[in-house]
C-alpha cells in the first residue's frame, strides 16, 4: 500500500509539472491513469478531482473530491478544494 501511495504522490508532482508547462491534457490523462491503476486509493481521486477543477470541469471535480473523501476523510487538500466549489 505504501508503494502505491508514493506513486500517487509522484503523479501529483507530474500533475503540477504538467499544468505549469501548459500540458493540461497530459496532466488529466495521468490523473485518470492513477485512478485506473489504484482504484482503492483516495489520493488518486483527489488528484483527478484537483486536475478536473483546474481545467474547468467543476461538476466532475466536486464528485471526484467527494469520492476521495469518502475513501479517505483525512485528505485535507480535497477538503480545501471542495470548499471552493
Amino acid at each position: 500500500a505504501r508503494a502505491r501511495v508514493d506513486l500517487v504522490a509522484d503523479a501529483r508532482g507530474l500533475r503540477l509539472d504538467g499544468l505549469m508547462a501548459g500540458k493540461r491534457e497530459d496532466a488529466y490523462a495521468r490523473a485518470v491513469e492513477a485512478t485506473e491503476k489504484w482504484p482503492e486509493e483516495g489520493r488518486a481521486y483527489e488528484l483527478l478531482g484537483i486536475v478536473s477543477l483546474e481545467i474547468g470541469k467543476k461538476t466532475d471535480a466536486r464528485n471526484l473530491l467527494l469520492k476521495a473523501l469518502q475513501m479517505d476523510p483525512t485528505l485535507t487538500l480535497a477538503q480545501e478544494k471542495l470548499k471552493t466549489l
